[in-house]
């Protein structure tokens, strides 16, 4: 890994486990082991690296959409649901940084999550469901609500939660 990935890496793991508010160029400088000029060589400012991390971020969550099984649509759909429940912790890395920034005021791209929507939305054409585009805002609010809880770590009943939507959608 090189230095400018090195930092993109560093401030991920700052903002995943401390929240944006902890990112500061001598923190990050310390824990990518560089220099606060090397940052500001790489990105410009804070603002620009933070847009960088995000980028970063909807790459891989692309990633992740990528592989979930696509060749049916309700299976499909089934993944979508359970996605932000049983993900491994160390794959959450992305969804940390992406919510812990807008939480914070920063602006993600406008497309940030347009890849997983529109998954989401083909799945319930093939199945036929009724209002497709309004189903899949609705599942892409269940999914942001179970982020939140999950990274916030007041999630209730998973089991419940899931067996409600399996039943709605599939």
């Amino acid at each position: 890994m090189n230095r400018k990935e090195r930092i993109l890496s560093s401030a991920a793991e700052i903002i995943s486990e401390t929240g944006i508010h902890a990112l500061s160029t001598k923190n990050l400088a310390a824990h990518a082991d560089v220099s606060e000029a090397l940052i500001f060589k790489h990105y410009g400012s804070m603002e620009q690296l933070i847009h960088s991390l995000l980028m970063h971020c909807k790459k891989a969550i692309d990633t992740q959409l990528d592989l979930l099984p696509a060749d049916d649509a309700k299976v499909f759909l089934k993944h979508c649901m359970e996605w932000p429940l049983v993900m491994p912790e160390k794959e959450l890395w992305p969804w940390k940084c992406y919510y812990r920034c807008i939480w914070n005021g920063a602006s993600a791209p406008s497309d940030m999550l347009q890849n997983y929507q529109e998954r989401i939305m083909q799945s319930f054409e093939q199945i036929s469901m009724a209002n497709s585009e309004t189903e899949s805002q609705l599942m892409m609010s269940y999914m942001h609500g179970f982020f939140y809880s999950r990274l916030n770590g007041h999630f209730v009943d998973k089991p419940l939660v899931l067996s409600i939507l399996r039943k709605r959608y599939t």
